[in-house]
């Protein structure tokens, strides 16, 4: 189901509908095919002044959801995974800062980290702790394309080491509704 009339946006949900086995290498085949100008998706994006981003819901299948965002500047979201889910985002206006976590003694420490512009795309394979960030003094738009679409993902407060297991529809922040949370313990705690 989509929810936008955004012909661009349609053709892309179109074309991967119709991929049997999706992967990283054909969903940006298709992005690149089918988003010849994605700064255009800005009208379409929601923004917040609650949390790090608006998010609105683009398209949601048995095999992938898209996920529409618009960031505030200088907007910061917490350490998260997606569990059993691969993930792109095309940053489709501003600047995204993206880091990549690799937990050691119940710490988070940073492996790789990276800035990328509009029309660039990052990813993210199922498992890897990462965060984003728009760090400039615009407004930031990302499309985000998971496959299969998120269950649940884990959340990492790191400022009082907790650690957020969140229904998929969550954002990754600390959830302001009980009804999100499916799991919350403390970081020192065994995973």
């Amino acid at each position: 189901m989509t929810y936008t009339n955004d012909t661009q946006l349609n053709n892309l949900v179109l074309e991967l509908k119709n991929i049997p086995e999706l992967n990283r290498q054909n969903i940006e085949t298709a992005i690149q095919k089918n988003l010849k100008i994605p700064w255009q998706l800005s009208s379409l994006s929601e923004f917040s002044q609650v949390h790090p981003y608006g998010r609105r819901l683009v398209a949601n299948t048995d095999s992938f959801e898209i996920i529409l965002t618009g960031w505030e500047p200088k907007s910061e979201v917490l350490p998260h995974d997606h569990g059993e889910v691969d993930g792109l985002v095309l940053v489709c206006v501003g600047v995204a800062e993206h880091k990549l976590y690799f937990s050691q003694d119940n710490q988070l420490n940073i492996r790789h980290q990276e800035r990328v512009g509009a029309n660039n795309i990052l990813y993210t394979p199922q498992g890897v702790i990462h965060s984003m960030a728009n760090i400039g003094d615009e407004q930031m738009v990302g499309l985000h394309i998971y496959w299969p679409p998120i269950k649940k993902m884990s959340v990492y407060e790191t400022s009082t080491k907790r650690l957020f297991s969140v229904k998929g529809n969550s954002g990754a922040w600390v959830p302001d509704s009980p009804d999100h949370i499916l799991e919350s313990r403390m970081l020192c705690e065994p995973l």
